[in-house]
């Protein structure tokens, strides 16, 4: 049983390293539909006993696992709805956060202030 759990696990993590950096990236920010379908996955591929439903479920927890440490390790991207700081306007903005093995300390924020609000009505505040 953990036979195939372990070569199920290794047969996917051969293929996600195949992807590009940037597909990684964008896996890593939906990280519960990749945990879901990568157990969907490994069910699929061994149903048909209780020793292959246990052996799927086993990876799948070894998947989610190791990708949550990924997650951790590579760091990643989401967009987040904020307030801006401008115009106390709500915009969407992308939020990276680092992981371990990058250099940015902290949380970082990519924010360009689109608002047509301040401009709009910056004649009516004077």
């Amino acid at each position: 049983m953990y036979e195939a759990a372990i070569i199920a696990f290794l047969a996917v993590g051969l293929l996600l390293i195949k992807l590009r950096t940037r597909t990684i990236l964008w896996l890593l920010s939906h990280q519960l539909a990749v945990d879901l379908i990568a157990t969907g996955l490994f069910t699929w591929l061994l149903a048909g006993s209780y020793s292959g439903m246990m052996a799927a479920l086993t990876a799948g927890v070894a998947f989610s696992i190791a990708w949550y440490i990924l997650g951790k390790c590579v760091g990643h991207e989401e967009m987040h709805i904020v307030k801006c700081r401008v115009c106390n306007h709500r915009h969407k903005e992308w939020v990276r956060y680092p992981g371990w093995l990058s250099r940015q300390p902290g949380v970082s924020r990519r924010h360009s202030h689109r608002c047509k609000i301040s401009t709009k009505f910056a004649d009516l505040r004077a």
